[in-house]
């Protein structure tokens, strides 16, 4: 990932300091202590208007970042007096990033124009400049009960670790892979520490003529010097070209990762809600401590000593969360999945039954033609019988309709009037009818014979037999009126353009 990009992305999640400590105390049982006042940023400005050179301190911002980060620092301004102006300075600064009130950014253009210590008796420069050489001034100006708790000495072969007659910085060069084959690179075999400080910086040597040195560093978690145990407690990092670059911190507070980018500061963790590109910036700022680290600040630790760990900041979401999401919203997510699939139920089981009941009228109207042409042609059936005759050969016309209706519902329904076919099933019609009646030729007979096919009827289909009854009625009402037999063939004609 791009560095420059890196940098706008360490924007992205503006915050109060209150706000950052509760994100803080979210994952930390033991941030219940931590002043909100430490996640104050500091601006990158000096006061003067219209300067390019107005936002070119970044370099002693961070180191200042670093150094009020520091325990014993905060402990020593809160019951101390300055001893000289420069520390006069140190302690205004302090009180305004301790202040009861809830700004994300304090100011210090005092200092950045006022301070006279780069080069002992100098002003700050309004133009880029090395962080290691601001730190070396930095600390020479203040007095030596604030400053002793950073400096260190010794007699060592190479005199380039300790260049100064007062040392704060151990500089050490890009050689090996990790801060501590550096460390004892550089001093050889033959060293011996006098004094160690409370605070042991490391520069590391990356800036050459108009080059940078990006080979990958690993920081060590705890290193040791001299059986002197010291955990890490912040980086410095250089983004960008030599000398046209950008300088930030990365502070651990109760073991999680900040980092103080001039007036912002990010949490580097998972906390509710968090930006959902937050894994991917983390994934950023873990190359920038590896490859772009120049001052190293670790504190003196009396805990066990554990070798072999690096310092990488991690991305945990606890596991079936995202970014962006928690419990309570899950859980209401939950809830209303559940509502939703209720609903689908109801409305699946609500249509199947719509469609069952379309199903029965679907039924009961394919019946309804059926029954109504049945009727229709009986009914005509008869009348043409009646009109023809009124002797036997209705009875016989009427046997023989009801023969046809038995055989096919499907068969032409002229095709009763031949002759031979109509004896057929007449004849199979009685036998099976009834074997215990003989064949008789007079019309009652017949209509006896008439009345057992329709009973037998009836026993297979009942709608058929309540047809049939009409069908019965509408002969009595035929016998009675020839006027209803039209009248009725014109309501059979409206039935029968209803089935088409």
């Amino acid at each position: 990932m791009p560095f420059q990009f890196i940098c706008i992305l360490g924007k992205m999640n503006k915050a109060s300091p209150k706000t950052l400590l509760n994100r803080l105390q979210s994952v930390s049982s033991d941030a219940h202590n931590v002043d909100f006042q430490v996640f104050r940023g500091i601006y990158n400005d000096n006061g003067i208007p219209l300067r390019n050179e107005a936002h070119n301190n970044c370099f002693a911002i961070t180191f200042l970042q670093m150094f009020f980060h520091c325990p014993d620092i905060i402990n020593y301004l809160r019951n101390h007096h300055p001893k000289n102006s420069a520390e006069n300075h140190i302690f205004k600064i302090f009180n305004d990033l301790y202040k009861s009130n809830n700004n994300s950014a304090i100011r210090i253009e005092d200092f950045l124009l006022n301070w006279s210590g780069w080069e002992t008796k100098n002003l700050l420069p309004h133009h880029q400049c090395d962080i290691t050489e601001f730190a070396n001034y930095f600390l020479s100006s203040l007095s030596d009960q604030l400053s002793n708790f950073f400096y260190f000495d010794g007699d060592f072969d190479n005199p380039d670790v300790a260049p100064f007659d007062r040392n704060y910085l151990f500089y050490v060069l890009p050689i090996g892979d990790n801060i501590q084959e550096m460390i004892n690179i550089s001093l050889n075999q033959n060293y011996k520490f006098t004094i160690l400080p409370q605070y042991f910086i490391i520069s590391v040597v990356r800036h050459g003529f108009n080059t940078f040195n990006d080979e990958e560093k690993e920081i060590n978690t705890f290193i040791k010097i001299d059986n002197v145990i010291y955990k890490f407690l912040s980086v410095a990092v250089f983004a960008g070209e030599d000398m046209k670059g950008h300088y930030k911190s990365f502070i651990k507070i109760k073991d999680e990762y900040f980092l103080f980018n001039d007036e912002e500061v990010t949490a580097l963790f998972y906390y509710n809600r968090c930006s959902s590109g937050l894994k991917s910036f983390i994934s950023g700022c873990n190359e920038e401590i590896t490859k772009r680290n120049v001052l190293v600040l670790y504190e003196k630790y009396s805990g066990p000593y554990i070798s072999n760990t690096f310092e990488c900041i991690t991305f945990n979401p606890p596991k079936g969360i995202l970014p962006g999401s928690n419990p309570i919203q899950k859980m209401r997510n939950t809830l209303n999945q559940i509502k939703k699939d209720q609903d689908k139920k109801i409305r699946s089981s609500s249509t199947n039954h719509n469609e069952s009941d379309n199903n029965k009228d679907s039924d009961n109207f394919l019946k309804e033609p059926k029954e109504k042409l049945r009727k229709s042609k009986a009914f005509s059936n008869s009348s043409k019988s009646y009109s023809a005759s009124k002797s036997t050969t209705k009875a016989k016309s009427q046997i023989t309709f009801e023969d046809k209706q038995i055989t096919s519902d499907d068969s032409d329904s002229d095709s009763f009037l031949k002759e031979p076919k109509e004896k057929s099933r007449k004849s199979k019609a009685f036998s099976n009818s009834s074997k215990s009646y003989s064949t008789s030729k007079s019309t009652t007979k017949a209509n006896s014979l008439i009345t057992f096919e329709d009973k037998q009827i009836t026993s297979d289909d009942e709608q058929i037999t309540s047809d049939d009854e009409q069908i019965t009625s509408d002969d009595e009402q035929i016998t009675s009126d020839d006027k209803q037999i039209t009248s009725d063939d014109k309501q059979i004609t409206s039935d029968d353009k209803q089935i088409t």
